[in-house]
């Protein structure tokens, strides 16, 4: 309670005991109090007449009145203002018997002190409060369920019995209250196997059947509620009349039915001009179903020249007037669909709802001829007007038609007039009629089109190339009536690829010619070299001079160098020129062989070779090629080492099948690539080392090579390091 000032009305007769209280109350700080004394009851009720108190104390023995009388008097008076009874020893019987009629608590006089007394007023004020609210709020309820126009029942969910009903349920099923408590409330239901559930149900989804006293169909929308009444729990049902609803939807219903046979266009808008009904008829002839133009605007169905006309069209349909227009549907097929709309306003009470659209279609009727010509005149246009020659035939062969192409290739290399009912065969000579006569008679037969070329001689011994190009013409039950021939001249076509295939052999043969030219060359510069080179080591065992030695030392190397050179320009020509030949691999037995090979190389012998592959893993591919390449990788490898400078060296070749693929790498700590050389290791003729030996090319043919075989070779390598070079395949390649 948060009132810091109470007022009090004191009635006590005795100034002693009157003054005591006082005291009491003026002792405590809070709350403060404004206190009136009454010594009798008609004082007491004169300041009631004109005040309003926060409490009233009450000494029930007084000069004008005793006992409860006095209670009954001051309560008469008090406007329900709350009473709390000061009591002798000897009124305690009647203190209590005035609580029971309702003051809201006694004291013993003498048996309580300025605290109590404060907090008695206090706790007899605010329960007065609470009561006044809850009586209020009871009132309130009672009102609200009595005076509701919808039914409310409160019912006994174990026996079903009607403990109450409202006014609106009385007069709705028109039974008395004393007929509701002879009932049970699912007496008012249709029996059916699943009422006790729709009964439990909070809101069930569909109406359902009532009966009135009258046995007068109800169909109602049900709440069920859990309730406390009087103490016990019940069922609160708050019924919705839907009869009318009912009623409605099925005279709506049976309107649409009538509606939905009509096979004209029937659609009917709302105030906004939105679409809220469309019939079959609208279906058929426009090609949407209901659901995909409801809630458009009907003017979003018509084509833009239209939609702004339909717009006014449709307010004034909303404004009373009967209109009437054609106006261009699209129908969902992308058609044009002139319709001729007949729009009725439709009013409910006076009050404008939407509007009636009835449309016929007069597309067929109103533009045909129309349609027609326009048809005739593009097919003319386009007939003539085409590149190609173009003849419709008859079953029989006849030209019916044919357009000025046709005259122009009739005059330009027959030398004749086309005429109509000429024999197509006839066109050609007889060294390709009889081709075209047969697939002529293919098309018929098969009911297909066909494409073929043909070369034609004319009479000044030229010949010219064409496509033939045959349709069939079918009715609408696939009957052929006749064929449409098309004719392309495609002359220059074929003269151009024959000059292209004419110049691609040439460029063939000479690339043969050079290939072979580069073969022969690097094999007879060989020849002459390694006489010179075994004429160098002879001088060598001849005891020169330190000097001579160098000289020939010298002379050596240049001459191996340029021996590598031509070793890698045959294996270019080689790789060129070698067809394909697939075939498993022993990998680790080319590998060894290699490595043998390579054993008087320089150096080699310093190398730990670690061969990392199992006896019998192969894969296919073509082994010339692939040896090639490994045997270039194997002498970078040794040519390319850090000899002097790192204590072990070594080459690691591994091999396995990861995920269906062969993959096979070569690891060495070699002098490594610098990472500024590495994007051009591929590029021929490029060198990423200043050390004598390499040509260039060995590393661009080892990818020609694996590109070929259909793999990839890719490689990391840290400068100083050493690389790793790995060759990837797919599994079963060249199988």
């Amino acid at each position: 309670m948060n009132k810091k000032v109470l007022s009090l009305l004191v009635v006590e007769d005795n100034p002693s005991d009157f003054l005591i209280i006082e005291q009491m109350l003026r002792s405590v700080g809070e709350p403060a109090f404004t206190i009136l004394h009454a010594s009798n009851c008609e004082t007491a009720e004169s300041l009631l007449l004109n005040n309003s108190f926060d409490l009233i104390l009450l000494d029930l023995m007084l000069p004008d009145s005793e006992g409860i009388d006095s209670f009954f008097r001051i309560k008469s008076s008090s406007k329900q203002q709350p009473i709390l009874i000061l009591s002798g020893v000897k009124d305690s019987e009647l203190a209590l018997k005035a609580v029971q009629n309702g003051a809201q608590d006694y004291l013993m006089k003498g048996d309580f002190d300025d605290k109590w007394l404060v907090k008695s007023i206090q706790y007899a004020v605010e329960r007065h409060r609470l009561e006044t609210e809850a009586l209020q709020k009871d009132q309130l309820y009672r009102h609200l369920f009595e005076e509701n126009p919808l039914a409310h029942f409160i019912w006994n969910p174990f026996d079903k019995s009607i403990l109450y009903a409202n006014k609106a349920a009385t007069e709705k099923y028109g039974y008395t209250d004393q007929e509701w408590q002879k009932l049970s409330f699912d007496q008012l239901f249709e029996q059916s196997d699943n009422l006790s559930k729709v009964l439990k149900v909070e809101e069930p989804n569909e109406l359902i059947k009532n009966f009135r006293k009258d046995h007068s169909i109800l169909y109602v929308k049900l709440k069920n509620f859990p309730y406390e009444f009087q103490g016990k729990k019940v069922t609160l049902s708050i019924i919705e009349d839907k009869t009318n609803d009912k009623t409605k939807e099925a005279e709506l219903s049976f309107q649409a039915e009538i509606l939905s046979h009509v096979r004209d266009v029937v659609i009917v808008t709302d105030h906004n001009h939105k679409i809220v009904f469309w019939n079959v008829g609208a279906e058929e002839i426009l090609g949407y179903q209901a659901d995909e133009v409801k809630g458009k605007k009907i003017s979003q169905l018509v084509a833009d020249i239209y939609a702004d006309e339909l717009e006014t069209f449709s307010r004034d349909s909303m404004n009373g007037a009967d209109q009437k227009r054609l106006f261009g549907f699209v129908s969902k097929n992308v058609n044009l669909h002139l319709l001729d709309l007949h729009s009725s306003p439709m009013r409910n009470n006076s009050h404008m709802r939407g509007a009636v659209h009835v449309a016929k279609d007069v597309t067929t009727s109103n533009k045909l001829i129309e349609s027609q010509r326009e048809t005739v005149a593009t097919l003319n246009t386009l007939f003539n007007n085409v590149e190609q020659s173009v003849f419709l035939l008859d079953a029989l062969g006849k030209i019916r038609s044919f357009n000025a192409s046709a005259t122009k290739y009739a005059v330009q290399f027959l030398g004749r007039e086309m005429k109509l009912y000429d024999n197509f065969i006839d066109l050609f000579s007889s060294n390709i009629s009889q081709l075209v006569k047969e697939k002529v008679q293919e098309s018929f037969f098969k009911k297909s089109s066909l494409q073929f070329d043909v070369e034609i001689k004319f009479a000044s011994n030229k010949s010219h190339w064409f496509i033939l190009q045959l349709n069939p013409m079918k009715t609408d039950d696939d009957e052929i009536i006749g064929l449409c021939v098309g004719m392309i001249n495609i002359t220059d076509k074929k003269v151009n690829e024959e000059r292209l295939y004419k110049q691609f052999k040439e460029i063939e043969d000479a690339n043969k010619q050079l290939d072979q030219f580069v073969y022969a060359a690097s094999h007879d510069l060989r020849a002459p070299l390694n006489s010179v080179l075994g004429l160098i080591n002879l001088s060598k065992l001849e005891e020169p001079t330190s000097s001579v030695v160098e000289y020939l030392d010298l002379m050596e190397k240049s001459i191996n160098q340029l021996d590598e050179l031509i070793k890698d320009f045959l294996n270019y020509s080689r790789n060129q020129r070698m067809g394909d030949e697939y075939a498993p691999i022993k990998l680790k037995k080319l590998v060894n062989n290699l490595i043998d090979n390579l054993r008087f190389t320089d150096k080699a012998d310093q190398i730990d070779w670690q061969i990392e592959i199992e006896p019998d893993f192969e894969f296919n591919s073509d082994e010339p090629r692939f040896k090639m390449a490994l045997s270039n990788l194997l002498s970078n490898a040794i040519r390319y080492h850090d000899y002097g400078k790192k204590d072990k060296l070594f080459v690691r070749i591994k091999a396995e099948n990861i995920d269906g693929k062969t993959s096979i790498s070569m690891t060495d700590n070699g002098i490594g690539i610098e990472a500024s050389k590495q994007d051009h290791l591929f590029e021929m003729f490029y060198r990423a080392s200043n050390r004598p030996g390499g040509t260039g090319l060995g590393l661009y043919l080892v990818k020609q090579i694996i590109e070929k075989l259909g793999g990839t070779i890719s490689f990391t390598s840290n400068f100083g390091v050493g690389s790793t070079f790995t060759i990837d395949f797919n599994a079963q390649l060249g199988a």
